[in-house]
């Protein structure tokens, strides 16, 4: 018997003020997962909007045909889509806590839906709702009761999941579901998420950069060639395709670690470490929270006690004379994960990046380090005007570059970045990937980056280590080479 797609698109196009898909024909079938891949930017998620009417008409000209169960979508009206919505189709959103009101508690958006769909009592619907939160491993009695501005990324992300799979939707769609969540958390998701799509023969297409997450759970591969949606085979070759622009790094080592190690009286948090860093290399750092990743870093940068040796250009980092630890702090600069805590907030940005060019530029003029300022932040892509404001008056992404100029504004050789994509939303995100991209290629520098986030390292770095009880190793998904 010839098998009969849940969702088949004919010929679509999506025009914008420029053609963003100009050929896309595919069909998702009953029970099986489809992983949408490509760079970010080439229009996997305005796809996946145009599927469940999302798209803004007045933006965007949408031609062509996209069939869910035979009806095609593109000709329903907003009422008729409000009842497709959420039902037939569900969607997890790339940023869920855009997706939820703020005025109203996680209980309040489960009863709607329910009340919107379902013709359940208030006992019934609650019922339901304690029975999806547990699913997705929140506890209804603390989860029900709070605002979405009260839920971590982590938290707001598994709700989202919760309430787009409470009506047993026939598609699910899932655009960059694990963004927000660690390796161990992604992996107890997508089995969730896999469980049910067996139990209820969901179809689920996955938006995702996250090799691990993608090459696990997907039964087939799209990826977007010149505005051409088309069927891969071999998703590795794209996933590194969607790396940037480096090749194999040459540059001289400048930083080596022999058995370094770190522990307290009752914990071991690194028991060794070897690697050796070379100039103008990203290496990733990777674990689940609470592992250690910080500490390691602290330790790297002299903030706390660690075994072993740190050679630093085949130097011994704690035998180093005071002149040459002051070289060595200036040579290693880190950007903290709350990068507003380390600001001082009665002080202008500028007056406190100021602090550090006057301490290791001390012969530079003062119309000199204005100037040095000024251009470190404008390599950060923030206006010069910023550095007279305050840190409390940027949103998370600016204060995170101004971090990063203040770092790079003494020209260090190595740039740590612990969880820099922590308090971000996707947008920043992005901005960051892409001032890391710019600053690699333009700087003779590296980076030593530190996340739970896999698939933000694959997508940036040369090699990704990881720390998981006390071991540290390397991992061997992907290497760009």
């Amino acid at each position: 018997m010839k098998k009969i797609p849940l969702l088949s698109i004919h010929h679509l196009k999506i025009i914008g003020k420029a053609p963003l898909i100009s050929k896309a024909n595919l069909a998702i079938y009953p029970g099986e997962t489809v992983a949408f891949l490509g760079e970010n930017g080439v229009g996997k998620t305005t796809v996946a909007l145009s599927i469940v009417g999302l798209l803004n008409k007045k933006q965007w000209a949408i031609h062509g045909q996209v069939d869910l169960n035979g009806h095609n979508m593109l000709d329903l009206g907003h009422n008729q889509w409000a009842k497709i919505r959420g039902k037939e189709v569900g969607f997890v959103f790339q940023d869920p806590l855009r997706s939820f009101n703020p005025l109203k508690t996680i209980q309040s958006h489960f009863l709607e839906s329910i009340a919107f769909h379902e013709n359940l009592r208030k006992n019934q619907a609650l019922s339901k709702a304690r029975k999806f939160l547990e699913m997705v491993g929140l506890c209804p009695d603390t989860f029900l009761s709070v605002y979405p501005f009260q839920l971590s990324g982590g938290e707001a992300q598994r709700t989202a999941i919760a309430l787009s799979l409470i009506h047993s939707p026939s598609l699910l769609i899932l655009d960059e579901p694990t963004a927000s969540l660690d390796q161990k958390a992604s992996n107890e998701i997508m089995a969730l998420l896999k469980k049910v799509q067996q139990e209820k023969n969901m179809a689920i297409l996955l938006i995702s950069h996250d090799p691990s997450i993608v090459e696990r759970y997907a039964d087939r591969f799209l990826t977007i060639d010149q505005t051409v949606i088309k069927e891969v085979s071999k998703p590795a070759a794209v996933l590194q395709e969607m790396r940037p622009a480096m090749s194999k790094v040459q540059g001289l080592p400048f930083l080596r670690l022999n058995d370094f190690g770190i522990s307290f009286p009752k914990k071991v948090v690194l028991s060794q470490a070897n690697f050796t860093l070379r100039k103008q290399e990203i290496i990733g750092i990777f674990g689940d929270n609470g592992v250690g990743k910080t500490t390691f870093a602290r330790a790297l940068v002299g903030l706390m006690p660690f075994t072993g040796q740190v050679l630093w250009y085949e130097k011994d980092a704690q035998t180093l004379s005071k002149d040459q630890k002051r070289v060595y702090a200036k040579s290693i600069q880190m950007v903290f994960q709350n990068p507003l805590s380390s600001f001082n907030p009665k002080m202008t940005l500028s007056d406190s990046i100021m602090e550090g060019v006057k301490l290791h530029f001390p012969t530079l003029s003062e119309q000199e380090r204005a100037a040095k300022i000024d251009s470190a932040l404008r390599e950060v892509f923030l206006d010069p005007v910023y550095g007279k404001r305050y840190p409390e008056t940027l949103s998370g992404g600016e204060i995170q570059k101004a971090a990063i100029a203040r770092a790079l504004v003494i020209e260090p050789d190595l740039l740590i970045l612990d969880e820099p994509t922590a308090s971000l939303d996707q947008e920043s995100v992005l901005g960051l990937s892409k001032l890391i991209k710019k600053l690699y290629q333009k700087k003779n520098i590296s980076f030593l980056i530190i996340s739970h986030q896999r698939s933000f390292l694959d997508s940036l770095c040369h090699e990704v280590f990881e720390l998981k009880e006390g071991d540290f190793y390397k991992s061997s998904d992907f290497r760009i080479s």
